[in-house]
């Protein structure tokens, strides 16, 4: 009797210990498992912050700033990485570009084609503020966006003005990646920036299309719109233009947006005078 109940003691004592070391492999595993998860996410999230993340140092952060005095745009500046960039005055189409570099620790030179540009520079603590100052002047700069003076949003948006004629063009699109935060609605309303080679000077059209009425580009699509501006600006002459317009990334319609000015540069050629229709009528 004594054997029996010392081997069934034996035995209960044999299934906890297996039980145990079960409980603790599983345990192990969960453990392991769980810790990969938290480091993932503390990869992607160590990934998106040093996305977003500003040093006020140079070279200054890739993307779109602002350059802004008294309110009203003067300039859009695009860094790029290795101390290169390119300037857009907000009212023209001219596009300089430049290389930068630093002398004296806090002293900026700019070399566009031709000139240099002197200025003392400085940022702001979050390192989204620079503000340059030069001999005679200052410019205040804000990050805007990721993105190039093409695609002003970041949005990761390609537009393209094919088959231009005097009278119209197709505007074709594609987006793909970017940093789209909401629906990107574009409106279907439009102007030129027309060069004038007379005093060599950038000039604002009338709008032409449908103003208040705008479209929606989904992700990961492509499409075109025909676009005639007859009715309101007549035949173009050939020449230099920009075709300008707004995007918005709108997190919330009823407020909560991004809006971006787009421009997509194009020439018109010598006609005939002869209407070529690219709309199908």
């Amino acid at each position: 009797m004594k054997n029996k109940v010392a081997s069934a003691i034996l035995i209960g004592m044999l299934i906890m210990s297996a039980c145990s070391i079960s409980n603790s492999k599983e345990a192990e595993q969960n453990s392991v498992a769980a810790s990969s998860e938290e480091s993932l996410e503390s990869v992607s999230s160590t990934d998106q912050t040093q996305e977003d993340e500003f040093n006020a140092q140079m070279p200054v952060h890739s993307g779109i700033w602002q350059a802004a005095d008294y309110g009203r745009t003067n300039y859009y500046f695009e860094f790029s990485e290795g101390y290169t960039g390119r300037r857009l005055g907000a009212n023209a189409g001219d596009v300089e570009a430049f290389s930068y570099e630093v002398n004296d620790g806090d002293n900026l030179v700019m070399h566009y084609a031709d000139r240099n540009e002197y200025a003392h520079y400085s940022f702001g603590d979050d390192g989204k503020h620079l503000v340059l100052t030069y001999q005679d002047y200052q410019q205040n700069l804000q990050w805007m966006s990721h993105g190039t003076l093409e695609d002003m949003g970041g949005l990761g948006l390609t537009f393209t003005a094919k088959d231009i004629t005097p009278f119209g063009c197709t505007l074709q699109y594609s987006q793909s990646g970017g940093y789209v935060t909401g629906e990107i609605t574009a409106d279907n309303s439009f102007n030129l920036i027309v060069h004038s080679e007379d005093d060599d000077e950038w000039g604002y059209t009338d709008y032409f299309g449908t103003e208040g009425q705008t479209f929606t580009i989904e992700k990961d699509s492509s499409g075109e719109i025909k676009i005639d501006w007859t009715s309101k600006l007549g035949m173009l002459i050939p020449g230099d233009y920009v075709l300008s317009f707004q995007i918005r990334d709108i997190r919330n319609i009823g407020g909560d947006w991004d809006s971006f000015d787009y421009r997509v540069w194009f020439s018109v050629p010598q006609n005939d005078g002869e209407r070529i229709d690219v709309y199908g009528e």
